[in-house]
């Protein structure tokens, strides 16, 4: 049997936490992340990934899942459709949401290279995405600051 919390308020620190990650900048304040859907909890877990409570739809029938994770000691909170609206920030329902913890991110020294004259960048090579620190990159591309996979302007001049 089951054993289910329910919260009706939208107010909840749980409910207000899981809303503010939506942003990036929330995901970096609390080192955690959201995850949509049963799939993306289950990866979740098989990443090794800490998490920390799951919200789903109160109209949603008792399933092996929400068992399975009560049974790893993972509080799963029945909410309404509308406030599972408003943690994911969509306007369809996603019915399933987590909340895990994100794992240490590595050291930012380990990314900076020493000044080089006439350097715009810090001495970082941006021809090497890997070793560009957030704020090296003095164009503000979201290549440099969060990875995206896209190569940076053809913007930059560079002097010798």
């Amino acid at each position: 049997m089951m054993q289910s919390f329910h919260i009706a308020s939208i107010k909840d620190a749980r409910v207000v936490e899981a809303r503010e990650l939506t942003s990036v900048a929330g995901c970096a304040r609390f080192q955690k992340t959201q995850l949509e859907g049963e799939e993306s909890v289950q990866w979740a877990l098989e990443a090794h990934l800490i998490v920390e409570h799951v919200f789903y739809s109160a109209n949603l029938r008792p399933r092996a899942f929400l068992e399975m994770l009560q049974a790893r000691g993972i509080a799963c909170y029945a909410v309404s459709d509308g406030i599972l609206k408003k943690i994911s920030d969509t306007s369809y329902l996603v019915p399933v949401i987590g909340v895990a913890r994100l794992p240490a991110a590595p050291e930012r020294s380990l990314y900076r290279r020493r000044a080089a004259p006439y350097s715009r960048t810090g001495g970082a090579d941006l021809r090497q995405p890997e070793l560009v620190s957030a704020s090296a990159c003095w164009h503000g591309c979201t290549y440099c600051r969060a990875g995206s996979g896209r190569p940076p302007p053809r913007l930059l001049r560079w002097r010798r």
